[in-house]
């Protein structure tokens, strides 16, 4: 069972409870808040950073040494095929979209170096760098390939994820869900050529080259897939093909995986880092590598646990070391509008307000913020309303 069909199970029991007279209505609203749990909270995480740490030298381009600060990944991939499963938790490194993101969140050239679109913004055309050897087997980049990774996307049988995330591509949808007479050939997706992907969307999609940036866009070999399955991006005897600045060159999984600079990637020039290597460790080990741990496995950075959050404000010099951040997610109720009194927007409107986001922010040791709305404060796309404050 899910965690959304388990609230909606609690939250049916409840009524029943109090339709019959089992529980009055102040008891049914505490149990509503349990049940929440950490609804309506935006994520705050916290990191420990050493001051004095000793950042790991390594090799760069030209022979001059690059230095880094070590920090651990604390779950092995289960492949590094983001295009059917963005949740892989594989390296972001290893892929690269027509279009990427700036530093504030912008949309920059990728491996489209431009793009344009019609008057009303229905039809997009992305660039593609021409004559060149992206794929770190030496295969081009081509439109070809974000026809193909975004159509297997889509495709039912992929079973993905966020095959929701391309619904703006005409007939995405009708193609996803099934419907009747709508096949691949019929997606809003068209390489003119080897070098231009022209992107037809359901309607006006001022916002898409935002939408061709993120992860779901990645593309996928399809010459690999086809030959091999899934077996294409486990990394064990199949040597995982990818379009990325870094390749990956080792995988011992729930150990480590190394990865290597792309040479074929479009910025290759600006990369000054030849390889590095992703430790894997579970996140109740990082703090005691992070005080205690000696050689390749001390951590100079770690996600700090709650369990251990105060222990580090009692001690005046682990508190400096301390850097909260705000993590970009968000826990909130969504009990089904379609099981009553949940299909009265009064009755939402209420529970809302019953809430005490305070309490639980100070329950928390204030490692949430409140969130009164879909975006709060800290999040990208927050906007301030000073009429609401």
């Amino acid at each position: 069972m899910t965690e959304q069909s388990q609230l909606d199970a609690q939250l049916a029991q409840i009524r029943t409870d109090v339709l019959a007279g089992k529980m009055s209505r102040r008891a049914a609203l505490q149990a509503i808040g349990a049940a929440a749990a950490m609804a309506t909270l935006a994520a705050r995480g916290v990191s420990v950073a050493a001051q004095d740490a000793s950042p790991a030298a390594g090799e760069g381009t030209d022979g001059v040494v690059q230095t880094f600060y070590q920090r651990g990944y604390t779950i092995n991939p289960t492949s590094f095929d983001f295009n059917a499963d963005l949740y892989c938790n594989a390296d972001t490194n290893a892929f690269e979209g027509v279009v990427t993101f700036d530093a504030d969140f912008n949309p920059s050239p990728g491996w489209a170096e431009s793009w344009e679109s019609n008057e009303d913004a229905s039809m997009w055309i992305f660039h593609i760098r021409q004559n060149n050897t992206g794929w770190t087997d030496g295969t081009p980049v081509t439109a070809h390939d974000f026809v193909y990774s975004w159509t297997r996307q889509l495709d039912p049988e992929t079973a993905a994820p966020y095959a929701s995330f391309f619904f703006d591509v005409k007939n995405a949808e009708a193609f996803n869900t099934g419907a009747e007479g709508i096949t691949g050939a019929d997606l809003g997706l068209r390489a003119i050529d080897d070098w231009t992907l022209e992107v037809t969307c359901e309607g006006p999609r001022g916002g898409f080259p935002l939408k061709a940036a993120y992860a779901a866009a990645w593309p996928a070999p399809s010459w690999q897939v086809e030959e091999h399955g899934d077996q294409w991006a486990l990394g064990g005897d199949v040597p995982l093909v990818s379009n990325g600045p870094f390749k990956l060159v080792e995988w011992v999984p729930d150990v480590k995986w190394t990865m290597e600079k792309n040479p074929g990637f479009w910025d290759a020039e600006n990369i000054s880092i030849d390889n590095y290597v992703a430790p894997i460790y579970p996140s109740a080990n990082q703090v005691l590598l992070f005080e205690e741990g000696s050689d390749d496995h001390q951590l100079d950075w770690a996600i700090l646990p709650a369990a251990d959050y105060a222990r580090y404000l009692e001690d005046p010099e682990k508190a400096q070391l301390l850097s909260p951040y705000v993590y970009p997610g968000l826990w909130m109720m969504l009990p089904s509008n379609g099981i009553p009194p949940f299909d009265q927007p009064e009755v939402l409107t209420a529970l809302s307000h019953a809430i005490d986001r305070e309490r639980l922010v100070t329950v928390t040791n204030g490692l949430v913020y409140p969130a009164y709305c879909m975006m709060p404060q800290g999040v990208f796309g927050f906007l301030e309303d000073p009429s609401l404050s």
